[in-house]
């Protein structure tokens, strides 16, 4: 017998299924038909949780932006510090889920999601940058970047290294490591360039 979940809950788990068969099979693998399967129900039950399919990669892009919100830290931490954390959480959620952020990066995800999805993950994407600058150009301040090299170039390479990571020609971006060390080594060699 098949669980009894609430609405909320179920629309949580449709569009968790979402962001897995974007993650799998890329945007054009996001049918209701695979997404019924995914979540097992018949596919017309997935539209008494959501209108539309754009509705479902909306919800998805929702559950996405509540991961990447987790790796914004405070203010209180030292610039290299909050980056660090920061970069360590989204170089993690990229290993892991290299498809979706594919998806992301290449806007299929937001088009999926119609005007309103297209607005909100140029919104994501723009508060990402803004941070990382604003930390970059924190630690100028402070004067703990390597002498001669600007804000504004290292907030190139770190974005570079990131989509390293996503469109790179190996199939795992390190072999049998998990995610969370090849994200902290790739930090450490991001620091070792970056700091004094």
């Amino acid at each position: 017998m098949k669980q009894r979940l609430s609405t909320e809950e179920r629309q949580r788990q449709i569009a968790a299924a979402a962001l897995k068969l974007i993650s799998e099979r890329g945007v054009g693998g996001f049918t209701t038909a695979a997404l019924a399967e995914e979540v097992d129900l018949a596919e017309g039950t997935i539209f008494r949780h959501f209108p539309n399919k754009q509705a479902i990669a909306l919800a998805a892009i929702d559950q996405l932006e509540e991961r990447l919100a987790e790796s914004f830290p405070g203010e209180d931490m030292p610039p290299l510090e909050r980056l660090g954390t920061f970069m360590r959480h989204r170089l993690r959620l990229v290993v892991a889920h290299r498809g979706v952020f594919r998806a992301f990066f290449s806007d299929q995800l937001g088009m999926a999601a119609g005007d309103e999805g297209v607005a909100k993950m140029e919104r994501i994407k723009s508060e990402s940058v803004d941070f990382l600058r604003q930390c970059l150009q924190d630690a100028a301040d402070e004067g703990q970047l390597r002498g001669g090299v600007s804000p504004e170039f290292l907030l190139r390479v770190i974005q570079g290294t990131v989509h390293a990571f996503l469109f790179g020609t190996s199939s795992s971006a390190g072999g049998d490591e998990e995610p969370g060390d090849i994200a902290g080594r790739t930090w450490s060699s991001l620091l070792k360039l970056i700091g004094r």
